[in-house]
């Protein structure tokens, strides 16, 4: 696409260079006005609109991409069968995203991390946890609205190549699209415009310029990158996730989404573009306690031009819970009400001002 200036739309409540408005959205059961809140940046986002760059008109058209973090639709041999994910969801296929749809439902596109496997394959590789569910649970998906997921992260090939291969099949069954492990795809609906999502694990600079590049030459115009990177427990990117991040914003991209630390991580605004550094847990059946809660829909909004260039103009974000239960984890991810601890907790981690501890993550209890 256009490379486009990014219009801050919304309040900026601090006067400081390198901020990135975030609209919060409020959760439907309290007031219904939007929150101007700040996100941490390295660098200044331009907020004005330059003479290249058209202002809105009544024939601008609108396009939201919605993004949620890690969704295990699934469990680990190792949970109990009443706390399994199967178990809790039952046939209600509709249930992980109950609560959270109707954010999803309207937007031109939804993107999750999948992170495990659709399979009846019993051959698992020789790991600490494997992640899977029937095939049939791949509705969680559709019923969610959600049209597309990234399969670049280190739980795709938990059941070796058949896993794999079901996953794809019952993701094609569905309706729902895929970014394989360093592959892209891309999206259209109607007339809207081409959105290309190239997926990996454990990336680095040179190979996200080139995803960038392949996504290009392919003809998206809205570029995405999402990258499965990081350290589980920690709320700071490293060094290695902002580099190759501004890498990717750099080459072209507009949206780095990460995953895999399984907690939230601050957004950055960089050169026109925003990094969401990670995006935690959304309805995740890989963990039934988790010590974090936190999650969001985070949602990024393009205006189109009569001209047909591309702006991105707005993000906002719906503070959440990975369960909608205070005791063990539901699996269905459930907005935090306004005036909640969790509701503040969440905009602090969003816009790089949280001060707690990371999690302390030890598995050796299970070695």
């Amino acid at each position: 696409m256009k490379r486009a200036v990014f219009l801050l739309l919304c309040i900026l409540l601090l006067a400081v260079g390198g901020i990135l408005a975030l609209r919060v959205l409020t959760p439907v059961f309290s007031s219904p006005s939007p929150t101007a809140l700040p996100v941490a940046s390295s660098a200044p986002i331009r907020s004005t609109v330059t003479p290249e760059t058209p202002a809105p008109t009544d024939a601008s058209e609108y396009f939201t991409l919605s993004f949620v973090g890690d969704c295990t639709l699934g469990s680990s041999p190792r949970t109990p069968l009443s706390w399994n994910f199967q178990h809790v969801v039952g046939e209600n296929y509709a249930w992980p995203f109950a609560a959270t749809r109707q954010y999803l439902e309207d937007d031109y596109l939804t993107v999750a991390n999948m992170e495990g496997v659709f399979t009846t394959a019993t051959q698992a590789k020789d790991a600490m946890f494997v992640f899977k569910a029937d095939p049939v649970y791949a509705k969680v998906f559709s019923a969610g609205s959600v049209e597309l997921v990234t399969l670049g992260n280190n739980h795709a090939g938990d059941y070796l190549e058949q896993g794999l291969a079901d996953t794809r099949a019952s993701l094609e069954a569905e309706g729902v699209r895929y970014a394989d492990e360093n592959g892209i795809c891309l999206y259209q609906r109607g007339d809207g415009p081409v959105v290309g999502v190239y997926s990996k694990l454990y990336p680095w600079s040179s190979v996200v310029t080139a995803g960038v590049q392949r996504l290009r030459e392919a003809g998206a115009e809205i570029i995405v990158v999402c990258a499965h990177w990081g350290l589980e427990g920690s709320y700071s990117p490293t060094a290695d996730q902002r580099s190759v991040g501004r890498a990717a914003i750099d080459a072209g991209a507009d949206i780095v989404c990460g995953s895999h630390p399984h907690v939230l991580q601050p957004m950055e605004g960089y050169a026109g573009g925003v990094i969401l550094y990670s995006l935690g847990n959304w309805s995740f059946g890989g963990n039934t306690a988790p010590q974090d809660r936190d999650t969001a829909i985070v949602q990024l909004r393009f205006r189109r031009d009569p001209d047909g260039s591309l702006t991105l103009d707005e993000c906002t974000a719906v503070p959440c819970s990975v369960s909608g239960s205070t005791g063990r984890n539901d699996y269905q991810p459930t907005p935090y009400a306004r005036d909640s601890e969790g509701y503040a907790r969440v905009i602090h981690k969003l816009n790089g001002s949280f001060t707690g501890e990371d999690l302390t993550v030890d598995y050796s209890i299970l070695e």
